[in-house]
């Protein structure tokens, strides 16, 4: 299992803050039975570089894209299954990203990106997102997620271009301007990766509206529409793939690089 009185640890880990015990905040704070969306929560946010937290961050992941899944659910074999499917490929992409970002170690040179974790004042993890040097296809104007994150291109038709993924924010935690600190850090993290172009870049279904507007309201406009995406779907009892339209959007990057602290 996780060992929740080691550090949450960026890369070095941060001395006080970073030895408190880093506690799922679902199972904490939802499970005490009380409301914690009490304003804006201040958090730290730091790389990730340690493996033995993708299974805490690969829950979080769940629950924040399928909500937390109840009791009678897991009575359910067939969306049980599912739902372990998903998991498995999440914790999988994750751990591969992460072991991506610790080659670079602190060369900033090498650096292809960073898994941000945010943690509040008592360790526990609320949120993370993924910023990354993502293969872009200029040709087909389409991203590569799936070969994660990287320096490397194929040929002159390819080019790596900065890219947030997995915004993750537990349900217990939203609305209290975590994704916001989260993503401003990034910002100003994509701005001192080597080689990286002015704009950031992400994709998000259309159907996630919060997500939309969340984005749209720092910043980003819409550059294209993928009409033909698809997307895992929590229905009443299973997981199903549902078409959608998937929107790219993009912002500029700070104008000036502005150095991320440890």
């Amino acid at each position: 299992g996780i060992s929740h009185r080691s550090p949450l640890a960026g890369c070095p880990p941060r001395e006080a803050r970073r030895e408190r015990a880093c506690r799922h905040s679902t199972a904490v704070r939802a499970s005490a039975g009380g409301d914690v969306r009490q304003g804006l929560l201040k958090v730290d946010v730091s790389p990730l570089c340690e493996l033995k937290y993708v299974r805490m961050l690969s829950e979080l992941c769940c629950e924040s894209f399928y909500g937390v899944q109840k009791p009678w659910e897991k009575m359910n074999p067939i969306g049980t299954v599912q739902r372990g499917l998903i998991f498995q490929e999440i914790e999988q992409d994750l751990s591969m990203r992460i072991q991506r970002y610790r080659k670079a170690g602190n060369d900033a040179d090498r650096s292809c990106g960073a898994l941000l974790v945010g943690v509040d004042d008592e360790g526990t993890l609320v949120g993370f997102v993924d910023l990354s040097l993502t293969l872009y296809d200029k040709q087909a104007e389409e991203f590569s997620v799936v070969q994660g994150p990287g320096l490397a291109v194929p040929s002159e038709d390819f080019e790596r271009r900065p890219y947030i993924a997995n915004l993750a924010v537990s349900p217990a935690f939203r609305r209290r301007g975590v994704a916001d600190q989260l993503m401003a850090y990034a910002h100003r993290m994509a701005a001192t990766l080597p080689g990286a172009s002015s704009n950031i870049w992400l994709e998000v279904n259309e159907s996630n509206k919060a997500a939309v507007q969340l984005y749209q309201k720092m910043g980003y406009t819409v550059v294209s529409v993928d009409e033909d995406a698809k997307e895992v779907v929590k229905g009443p009892l299973t997981y199903h793939f549902a078409s959608t339209r998937r929107l790219r959007l993009s912002m500029p990057l700070p104008l000036q690089k502005e150095e991320v602290a440890d």
